[in-house]
């Protein structure tokens, strides 16, 4: 009986990380397989599209294929880890849809550390819908930095 229990949650939590209904499940799952420590790999094939646009202080990154946003992903676990970091937190959220396929989905965040230290930050990720919602792009901005929409 317990195994029977247990393939079942395993099944329905499979299904509802592949099913994301709206840009804030999407990243809100992202958020959550980032904090759980889930392979990059793993979390782009499933949230990310697989053609993706970075934009950040000092330049973009153009990714054409999972693996290579997965390779860029590892890098930046593998930089804030080193850091000491524990968690990130998302501490406000905005969706501007712009299509029924299309949306901005704003966030400002904090990472925390294991000194107890707080960087905080923001992004705008852009979203596509095709089977699903999926990040199509991220453009980092500031800690104070949330769109309006």
């Amino acid at each position: 009986m317990i195994f029977r229990s247990t393939i079942s949650a395993v099944l329905l939590f499979t299904s509802s990380l592949a099913m994301a209904d709206s840009p804030e499940e999407t990243v809100s799952a992202y958020f959550d397989g980032f904090n759980g420590g889930r392979a990059a790999a793993e979390m782009i094939e499933r949230y990310w599209h697989p053609e993706v646009t970075i934009v950040m202080a000092d330049g973009v990154l153009q990714f054409a294929a999972h693996d290579e946003t997965a390779a860029w992903l590892e890098g930046l676990q593998e930089e804030i880890k080193s850091q000491g970091w524990r968690r990130s937190e998302i501490l406000e959220r905005r969706v501007c849809a712009l299509s029924p396929t299309n949306a901005l989905y704003s966030v400002r965040f904090k990472r925390v550390f294991e000194s107890g230290e707080e960087f905080f930050s923001g992004g705008v990720y852009l979203m596509l819908r095709t089977d699903r919602w999926r990040i199509a792009g991220l453009v980092f901005a500031g800690a104070d930095s949330i769109l309006d929409c």
